[in-house]
């Protein structure tokens, strides 16, 4: 049975640590981008709602999620 050293361990574990990271920033980018979304929703004049097709019901709606809801 070949010994593996502290090392070697390290260099299988990163390509798995590098996913699990890129994962998270994607995670976080989605999540900001949605807030800002919102927020941006949440100070449309009604004849710009209009204009997209929106009530204001349905914008009630999505600006009252949570960042991470969908």
């Amino acid at each position: 049975m070949a010994m593996t050293t502290l090392d070697e361990k390290s260099r299988i574990a990163y390509p798995e640590r590098r996913k699990i990271l890129l994962a998270v920033i994607s995670a976080i980018g989605l999540w900001l981008r949605r807030s800002r979304t919102r927020r941006d929703l949440r100070a449309l004049e009604m004849y710009r709602l209009t204009d997209i097709g929106l009530s204001e019901r349905q914008r009630a709606d999505e600006c009252g999620k949570w960042f991470w809801q969908a």
